[in-house]
């Protein structure tokens, strides 16, 4: 039997118990006040044999109650075994009827922010997941040293000097096509030139020309009128080199001389004659073997000096050059006895 019901019936009894009582009290009261009106004489001095009957069977006042007998306490039942609260219950029952609470108002948790989730995938909160190790980069194995030596380094290779005498003057001559005026800023010389620096003006100008460049006209091409082709003016420019003025060279320093001269030297004295800039002092100089004053010597030339003004620049850089290579002679020039 469940102890709130044990207890219910309990006080239930008492109540009713305690009703009766109430109720029995009220009449005796009633007749008392009815019987002091009729007869105030009769009195009597045993005042107990007035007192009300009391107890829920309401008994007369003539008859003293009997002292009820009392009643033997029951044997108390063994209270059943509590049941098992279950775990998210936590209400009492409370009030003294053992009713069943009013279920408390229910708080609402609050919501918590949901954290968004990586991905376009889903979204949720993310999951507390370790970092995974970064991978310790592998030891590059040391390599042991080769047996072998290391071969030594190159040595820079110093750059020598042309020696081919046709290079160098085509390299600052150039290769031209077409007619065109070597000098157009110096109004006394009207040096018309085509190919590779061949002067259409010099006296066997058009004798050379049609020797070497047969079925051309000379008139249309010196003209501007016609043009000229690659191999046309390479053979017009072998043919001065090797037949004109290489042997020009010679002959002006003397063959002794020019024999025994370095190449590069050759080529300086070469590309000097063919532009016209080896003067009679310079060429003395180089037949001496003055070769500390040959140099300064070549240099003091109106053209070189005013290069600029007669709108002819490459001329310095190409007198420079052949400078050079005659002061390579200043080590070899025989002291003075």
């Amino acid at each position: 039997m469940d102890i709130y019901k044990l207890l219910r019936v309990v006080v239930i009894f008492c109540v009713i118990n305690q009703g009766l009582a109430w109720w029995g009290g009220g009449g005796g009261s009633k007749s008392k006040s009815s019987s002091r009106e009729t007869s105030k004489k009769s009195s009597s001095s045993g005042s107990s044999s007035s007192k009300r009957g009391s107890g829920i069977w309401g008994g007369s006042r003539s008859k003293p109650s009997k002292p009820a007998p009392k009643p033997q306490p029951k044997p108390k039942p063994k209270p059943p075994a509590p049941k098992p609260k279950p775990e998210d219950s936590g209400k009492r029952k409370s009030g003294w009827w053992g009713a069943k609470p009013k279920p408390a108002p229910k708080k609402t948790p609050e919501p918590t922010p949901k954290s968004k989730g990586s991905g376009w995938f889903w979204s949720g909160k993310k999951k507390n997941v370790p970092p995974k190790p970064k991978p310790k980069p592998k030891p590059i194995p040391e390599t042991p040293p080769s047996s072998k030596p290391k071969p030594a380094p190159k040595p820079k290779q110093i750059t020598k000097p042309e020696t081919d005498i046709k290079k160098v003057i085509e390299k600052y001559e150039g290769m031209r096509l077409k007619a065109y005026d070597a000098q157009p800023k110096n109004p006394k010389v009207h040096d018309t030139t085509i190919g590779i620096g061949f002067n259409l003006n010099r006296p066997d100008a058009e004798k050379t020309f049609k020797k070497h460049v047969p079925g051309v006209d000379f008139n249309k091409v010196k003209s501007g009128e016609q043009t000229i082709t690659k191999e046309q003016a390479r053979a017009l420019f072998n043919h001065d080199v090797d037949n004109i003025y290489e042997p020009r060279a010679r002959n002006k320093v003397g063959k002794d001389v020019y024999d025994k001269l370095p190449s590069n030297v050759k080529a300086a004295v070469v590309n000097a004659v063919y532009r016209g800039d080896l003067g009679p002092k310079t060429t003395n100089l180089i037949k001496q073997g003055k070769w500390k004053e040959v140099g300064k010597e070549y240099l003091d030339h109106n053209q070189y000096k005013n290069a600029d003004k007669l709108g002819i620049p490459g001329v310095k850089t190409r007198m420079d050059w052949n400078k050079e290579q005659f002061d390579t002679m200043i080590k070899q020039e025989t002291p003075k006895q």
